[in-house]
């Protein structure tokens, strides 16, 4: 990812210390200077900055949620 993706933009993505992330394609469905939305076909993942924090959340559905 670059850094400057935009709505409705395919992405892959590949974040340094999730392992179990990095490959994922999706398509971005939130993106502004905070934060990025990815939503594939599985889950929807989130990624927020903040002053102090940075936030990560993953919310699967479909055959993989109940795992």
């Amino acid at each position: 990812m670059s850094g400057r993706e935009a709505v409705g933009e395919r992405v892959v993505l590949s974040p340094a210390g999730l392992p179990d992330v990095a490959g994922v394609e999706g398509v971005v469905d939130l993106a502004d200077a905070a934060n990025l939305g990815v939503r594939t076909d599985a889950a929807m993942y989130r990624f927020t900055r903040g002053s102090f924090a940075a936030g990560i959340g993953r919310h699967l559905f479909g055959a993989d949620a109940a795992s």
